[in-house]
């Protein structure tokens, strides 16, 4: 099974400042302090962005210059849809149109970005989208307005991989799009082929999914366009650094991506809130590494043999002998 094809990035928000309700942790660093960041940390070959955070000071072309003078690619462009008060009752499901009509610039403006500076992907995390009271919305009309500008912002940039980020909750108590299976709905039911699917490691793990199997059927499906590592104690989004909680459930994941031939980017999600974040960038990466190893080196007949039996136990000592 060969892992070392994989492609590993980092959202550069993960090198910016870190605060929380109680105390700020770090002030945000300069664009050009963050991307010389992201060149410490060993392997990590690509940046994600944010529109129009990162882009608020130069163009898209001085940026992917900039970028690749120091050996990274811009693999993805995130609109923020989701830190402006107007979209504090959705963005993609907004009841206002003009409201919607905002998202859908905001998003195209990003599309704009991502074709200017070299980015292939689209990546859209709705985080607005939902509702926190029983009977606060309509749950028909949300679906419809949310795909309705979803198909706008899909068929605005048909050139670009669309990828969708969903996770459990958070800001909103419930989230439109919750789980993978929800997502995948959405996306079938929209029917474009540029559209696909974010999978997060820790937002699965909030959404009691299994991530493995998560992957496998969104590749089977051919909407896995994107994926984020990290790790959480699956009640909330901790953004933790990546082998931290679930070593074996990255390791299997892992273990499907380069099975059925993914060929995305694997990126860091991860915050730092007391830790240097270079270094906690540093931790997960040798951390991806090695279990990237553990991963290849499983041998696909033993653990054919292994599976066909469904028998727990087997797969516990199979797991256990990989610490050897």
């Amino acid at each position: 099974m060969n892992t070392s094809a994989f492609k590993f990035g980092a959202g550069l928000w993960i090198l910016g400042g870190a605060r929380d309700r109680f105390a700020v942790y770090r002030d945000l660093p300069s664009f050009s302090d963050q991307l010389k960041m992201a060149c410490q940390v060993p392997g990590l070959r690509g940046v994600e962005l944010q529109y129009p955070r990162h882009f608020a000071n130069q163009s898209p072309e001085s940026i992917g210059t900039l970028c690749r003078e120091m050996g990274l690619e811009v693999i993805a462009v995130q609109p923020d849809i989701f830190r402006d008060p107007q979209f504090r009752q959705g963005a993609l499901s907004a009841p206002d149109p003009s409201t919607r009509q905002q998202a859908v610039d905001i998003c195209l403006g990003a599309a704009d970005a991502a074709r200017r500076v070299g980015a292939p992907c689209l990546a859209i995390w709705p985080g607005q989208e939902g509702f926190d009271y029983t009977f606060q919305v309509d749950h028909v009309a949300l679906w419809e307005r949310s795909l309705t500008t979803l198909t706008a912002i899909a068929d605005g940039a048909p050139d670009l991989q669309i990828a969708l980020e969903y996770k459990l909750k958070e800001p909103r108590q419930k989230s439109l799009f919750g789980t993978a299976a929800q997502t995948l709905m959405a996306i079938q039911e929209i029917g474009r082929a540029n559209l696909g699917v974010l999978l997060d490691f820790g937002h699965s793990l909030m959404a009691k999914e299994s991530p493995a199997q998560t992957a496998a059927l969104l590749l089977r499906c051919g909407k896995l366009f994107h994926v984020h590592l990290n790790d959480c104690y699956r009640e909330t989004d901790d953004d933790l650094m990546v082998g931290a909680a679930h070593v074996f459930e990255t390791v299997e994941l892992l273990h499907y991506l380069a099975r059925l031939g993914y060929q995305g980017w694997l990126s860091l999600d991860t915050v730092a809130f007391r830790e240097d974040p270079v270094a906690a960038a540093r931790a997960s990466a040798r951390a991806l590494e090695r279990l990237s190893g553990l991963a290849g080196r499983i041998r696909p007949e033993r653990l054919a043999e292994i599976q066909a039996q469904h028998d727990p136990a087997l797969a516990v000592e199979f797991m256990t002998e990989m610490l050897r």
